[in-house]
């Protein structure tokens, strides 16, 4: 196991989990994206239609980098969707080292 780095300040250092699939609500949305602030232990949950990476992103991008801006580094999980190439192309644009 990897241990994590000192934060840097507020949302510096971001961790994504998602969880899911959950029963199907009115809106249409299955799963759950977690964002969590490792500094604060502040955590932010964004619902998702589905787990593509180009749902992620978008979901990550509107509701965490535009309201709190853009972290320095991102620990998630191995799933295929953090693994994409969409998403490793979002971190490298946004300057996230993806850990």
């Amino acid at each position: 196991m990897q241990k994590m780095p000192v934060p840097c300040g507020i949302w510096g250092l971001v961790s994504l989990v998602i969880d899911g699939p959950l029963h199907l609500r009115s809106t249409g949305n299955r799963y759950i994206l977690t964002c969590m602030d490792y500094l604060t232990r502040y955590p932010e949950c964004i619902p998702l239609p589905d787990m593509h990476a180009k749902t992620i992103a978008k979901a990550f991008v509107t509701n965490i980098v535009l309201r709190h801006g853009t972290p320095r580094m991102l620990p998630t999980d191995c799933g295929t969707q953090f693994l994409s190439e969409l998403f490793q192309e979002m971190c490298r644009i946004l300057g996230i080292e993806k850990i």
